[in-house]
Order: C-alpha cells, then structure tokens, then sequence
C-alpha cells in the first residue's frame, strides 16, 4: 500500500474515533479488569473498508472471517454500556491476523488494554 492511501486511511480511522466516541473518561463499568490492566469488554468487531476510487470509508460488521479481503482497519464498538464506546484496534501483526479470523463479530467478547482520552479509544489486542 502506498504511503499517501495509508496516511489516508489512519486519518480517517481517527475522525471516525472523535465522531463517534463518547465524551465519557470513566472506566467502563461493563468491563473486567484484572491486575495487568487488560480488560474484557463485549460488543461488535466493525471492519472500515476504503471504497475504491473514492476518499470514503464503509463500515462493515462482517459474517464471517476478514483475512482474506483487501487491507483495511478495525473497531470494536462496545454494545454493553449506556453510552456505547467506539475503539479503535491496534495490535502486532500476529495479532491482528488472529483477529481477522475470528468467524462471530457480533456481541463477542474481546480482551485487551484501553488507553486513549475523552475524544478517543484505542484497544490494544495480543
């Protein structure tokens, strides 16, 4: 992928972030922590496939496994709480491989740390 489409597509991925997250600092009260700071919260994995020729994005919550498709990125949209948070997804490759093939993307549960700020989320996966 060349440097300027993935410029482009980490931009949005953060404009995507500060439009749709809650303006919320507390700690989610649906998730479990534990003492290495990881936290398990419950939700949607939303795949944001870049439309061909275009400078849009579209969402997707996908049926089955994303491997395979073209490069895009990932958000995991937490259906448990009052105000329903939006996090991005970073993680090593390996990581996100594993991600990628998960096959159920609806109201599944997902492990990692939460790190971010009041406009944005990020959850990083192992």
């Amino acid at each position: 992928m060349n440097r300027k489409l993935h410029f482009i597509l980490v931009l949005i991925s953060f404009l995507f972030i500060l439009v749709f997250t809650s303006f919320e600092i507390a700690h989610s009260d649906s998730s479990d922590s534990n003492e290495d700071g990881f936290v398990t919260l419950t939700g949607n994995i939303i795949c944001l496939y870049p439309e061909s020729g275009s400078k849009k994005v579209e969402p997707v919550i996908s049926s089955t496994p994303c491997d395979k498709e073209k490069k895009h990125l990932h958000f995991f949209f937490e259906t448990t709480r009052r105000d329903e948070k939006l996090y991005a997804i970073e993680g090593s490759p390996e990581a996100i491989k594993k991600l990628q093939n998960i096959q159920k993307r609806k109201n599944i549960q997902l492990s990692g740390k939460v790190s971010g700020n009041q406009r944005a989320w990020i959850l990083t996966v192992d």
